[in-house]
């Protein structure tokens, strides 16, 4: 008897073409990001090693955040930056995050029920960008940038100057 092999990968949420399947349809040509395209492309790679007798379960989650962020991650900087009075603007939009513990629990769960070939989206709770700077302004006390970009900002060349550390441009904005 063969031992069986499961295999679990992480996934961006992004890479999914169809979030309303768990037939995991993924298109790695359609990705707006270079890096969406990336994870979309080494997730349909996972997909292919079923046929080396692994078993690929794809977890997707959602914004991860939690406790001991230590690095920290690209929310967390974000949270830093703010306290420090360095958010001068936002994008409208909204993020939906999921707390690192409950995605433990989703690789757990995984493990447990998960079936090859699927794709589980971990998600927590859907918070507007703007929600989101109100929340910071109560937790820490400075006032919430009240410049709102629209969302075409963030995908056009001009996100990329803006964004950059270092840049001249970042320093202004």
């Amino acid at each position: 008897m063969q031992e069986e092999r499961q295999l679990y990968v992480l996934a961006r949420l992004e890479v999914l073409t169809d979030q309303g399947s768990n037939s995991v349809p993924i298109d790695p040509d359609s990705m707006a990001w270079e890096y969406d395209e990336s994870k979309a492309r080494a997730t349909l790679e996972v997909l292919r090693a079923q046929d080396r007798g692994l078993n690929p379960v794809i977890l997707c989650p959602t914004g991860v955040i939690g406790p001991y962020d230590f690095r920290p991650s690209e929310m967390g900087q974000l949270f830093i930056d703010y306290a420090k009075r360095s958010i001068k603007a936002y994008i409208e939009g909204a993020y939906d995050f999921v707390d690192v513990r409950d995605v433990a629990c989703g690789h757990v769960l995984a493990s447990e029920k998960g079936r090859t070939g699927e794709a589980y989206i971990l998600s927590g709770e859907r918070v507007t960008v703007q929600e989101l700077v109100q929340m910071l302004e109560r937790v820490t006390g400075v006032r919430a940038p009240r410049l709102k970009l629209p969302v075409w900002v963030a995908q056009s060349p001009l996100h990329s100057r803006l964004s950059t550390p270092g840049s001249q441009a970042a320093g202004r904005f």
